[in-house]
Formats: C-alpha cells, sequence, structure tokens
C-alpha cells in the first residue's frame, strides 16, 4: 500500500501540537511572569479581610503562583497573603508544588508551615502517589524542622549507609537547597556516631564550601565538643580547624588573645586539641627515642605546652612548674629550668641572641633534694631514658 504524505497539512499539524503543548516532556513547567506579576498586584491590593472573596475570584495557574510567591519572598505580607489564600482554596497540585518548592529554597519557614498546613488539609495522597517524592516525608514533617525530621529519619536506618547516599535514595539531590541544609543540621546538632559515620573528608568538603562563615565555625564547634578527642578526630579536619581559627590560648602571660571560634569550645576539647597540636610539633622535631620518650608525656597530658627555637635548632616543653629546652642535636644535653626561668627563656627567646649557648645555663637549672648532686640536665648516653623519666617523675611531684 502505498502512502502519501502532504507535507503542507504535516506542517499544520505540528505547529498546532507545539500550541497545545507547549512544554516537552520531562521540562519543568513554570508559571510565567505575567501570572506572578497579576497574583503579586492582586494581593498587593488586598486587605487581609478581603483576601476570601480574592481567593475564590483566582483560577489555578493564580492559585499556583501564590505557592511561587511564597517560595520567592519567603517573608513579607505579600507572602503571608499567599500562604492564606492557598489555605482557603488547596488543591493537591499545590501539595506537590509545595514540596519542589521547599527543596530548592530551604529554609523558608513560611513555605514550610504552608506545606504542613495543606496537609492537614488534604492529607499525604498527592505526596504519596509522586514517584519523585519520598515515602518517608510523612516522618520528616513530624519533626519541627524538616532537616531535624530527615537526620531522625536517618538515625533509624540499620545500616552504616552515608548521609550523601541517604539523601539521593529520597530523592533530595546535591544541587538543592534541603540537601545543604540537612547537612549542616547532622554538622551542627548529630551525635557523634551520626559524624562518625561519614567520610572525614567529606565533612571537611562541607566545612570549606559553607558562603557563611557562621557556619563552617559552628560546625568546627560541633566536631570538637561531640566526638572524642584525639581518638575519633581527623587530622585533616584538625589542620583546617588550626589554619583557619589557630589554635586556643593556654598560658595566662600570654596577651594574645583567642579567635572567637574558641568560645564555644569545650574546655577538655580545647586540651586535647592542643595536645594534637603539640604531638605534631613534637614528631616534626624529634627523632626515634626521643620523640618515643615525649610523646608519652605529652599524650598523658603532663605537657602544657610546646614550642620551637633556634630557627628549628631547638625545643621547648612546659611541665607548668617546670620546663624543659632539647636541641636538634643528640649531642646537647637537655636543659631543665624551674619555673621563672623557663618562663624568661619561653617569653624571650625571639628578642635574644640565635644561640644554643643561651639557653645553657647549668647555674640556673632545676635542684631538688630528692636528687643531690644532679645539675638539672639529661644526658642522651645509652640507655639515658629510664634515668631521665625517674628524674622527671620526681619533679612533676614536687609542685
Amino acid at each position: 500500500m502505498r502512502i502519501q504524505i502532504n507535507a503542507d497539512r504535516l506542517s499544520a499539524v505540528l505547529e498546532k501540537v507545539r500550541i497545545q503543548h507547549p512544554m516537552k516532556k520531562g521540562e519543568n513547567v513554570g508559571l510565567e511572569e505575567s501570572i506572578l506579576g497579576e497574583v503579586r498586584s492582586l494581593l498587593e491590593r488586598t486587605d487581609f479581610e478581603g483576601l476570601s472573596k480574592l481567593a475564590f475570584q483566582l483560577d489555578p495557574p493564580q492559585l499556583l503562583a501564590c505557592i511561587d510567591l511564597v517560595a520567592i519572598d519567603k517573608t513579607g505580607e505579600t507572602a503571608q497573603k499567599a500562604a492564606h489564600v492557598a489555605i482557603l482554596r488547596s488543591r493537591d497540585s499545590m501539595l506537590t508544588t509545595c514540596w519542589f518548592k521547599l527543596v530548592a529554597s530551604y529554609p523558608n519557614p513560611l513555605l514550610e508551615k504552608l506545606l504542613k498546613d495543606l496537609v492537614g488539609i488534604r492529607q499525604y495522597t498527592a505526596l504519596e502517589l509522586n514517584p519523585h517524592i519520598s515515602n518517608n516525608l510523612s516522618r520528616w514533617l513530624l519533626a519541627a524542622e524538616l532537616p531535624m525530621g530527615i537526620i531522625r529519619d536517618y538515625q533509624s536506618t540499620s545500616d552504616d549507609k552515608k548521609l550523601d547516599h541517604f539523601l539521593l535514595d529520597h530523592f533530595i539531590v546535591r544541587e538543592s537547597a534541603l540537601f545543604k541544609a540537612v547537612w549542616l543540621t547532622l554538622l551542627t546538632k548529630g551525635t557523634a556516631t551520626d559524624i562518625k559515620r561519614q567520610f572525614p573528608n567529606r565533612i571537611l568538603v562541607e566545612i570549606k564550601d559553607r558562603q557563611r562563615a557562621f557556619e563552617s565555625r559552628l560546625i568546627g564547634q560541633h566536631y570538637l565538643n561531640s566526638l572524642n578527642g584525639l581518638v575519633d578526630w581527623s587530622d585533616r579536619i584538625l589542620q583546617h580547624i588550626y589554619e583557619e581559627w589557630g589554635k586556643p590560648r593556654i598560658r595566662s602571660t600570654q596577651k594574645r588573645v583567642d579567635h572567637r571560634f574558641w568560645d564555644d569550645v569545650k574546655e577538655s576539647a580545647k586540651e586535647a586539641f592542643r595536645r594534637w597540636l603539640m604531638l605534631a610539633e613534637v614528631e616534626s622535631f624529634f627523632e626515634g627515642v626521643r620523640a618515643v620518650f615525649w610523646r608519652n608525656y605529652v599524650t598523658a597530658g603532663k605537657v602544657k605546652d610546646v614550642q620551637q627555637i633556634l630557627a628549628g635548632e631547638g625545643f621547648m616543653l612546659d611541665f607548668g612548674h617546670f620546663g624543659v629546652v632539647e636541641f636538634k642535636n643528640v649531642g646537647n644535653a637537655s636543659y631543665i629550668y624551674p619555673r621563672t626561668m623557663f618562663n624568661t627563656y619561653w617569653n624571650g627567646n625571639n628578642f635574644r641572641e640565635s644561640s644554643p649557648a643561651y639557653f645553657k645555663d647549668k647555674s640556673n637549672t632545676v635542684r631538688s633534694k630528692k636528687m643531690p648532686g644532679w645539675d638539672g640536665r639529661i644526658l642522651h648516653h645509652l640507655g639515658w631514658q629510664s634515668t631521665a623519666r625517674e628524674r622527671i617523675d620526681i619533679l612533676m611531684g614536687e609542685k
């Protein structure tokens, strides 16, 4: 059978289809700016007492425009009026529109309340039937704030799934504002278990990518406060915290003021953070048995602070009521000084001559009645650790 095609008629039919169906499959359907502008103008000219009458004069596209206005304005009288009209003329289509707008524009307290109010009127049916909306949404909306509802649902999962995968499984994509809001909630209000379930590098991305500085600070503070110190902390995250906000002050004689980041960090976390910094300093300065020897005291919390001197050729360890001066070259003895003398070295080393000889003064080293004849130095001969440990332990007991 021969088929004849009239090109002119085909073109006419295609044009008619284009007019009747202007949106392609899968393309987002948006309200024309003219409709938004028209509805905005109507709302602005109408007082709250006249909204009931106006609501029943609007057609379906205009009613959906009310959802758009709440999403766009977020606050203000016009947004409040638009939300009120949406409640007066609730439609199932409003539920899905409201949800997708909320995902895209979160946080939006008015839009979130509107969604909950619409659910109270229309129930969840329209939302549950949409294949791109999670079946868990009803649980999420029970919480005062949507991100916390999502986090509680995430906490109830028995597997070790990462938050990224959980969100994507529930149709919350990375590009959405809600995705970022849920991450912020987890990293500022989540439990230690929640945070440890995530890869440290992923947490670091969230800290660095925050556009508002206070959010990065909140994440860093909660990370330090909620996890179990050096046992759970990630070196990469701690390094970033140090680079961004420095270290918390410890010595009462220091005039430096802490970055405000440290104001809301627990003292125990500050102490553990300082210990991490000291361990890093010890590891970078010492090698072999000396590194192991001094690291044990830092790990045990006996060392208050450390610093390198002599352009990296010397090292000081503050034990509180006494301090130790070490030198890079093993042939040099360690000198132990009482508090007052050690303070002089600690506070003035940057302004003194940069020579190891300046820090070697046997006449001012520490003395102890329990160790008569000892000159206050540690000599690094074979097996020196045992004798040195005994002497330092005695000094620590003589506060």
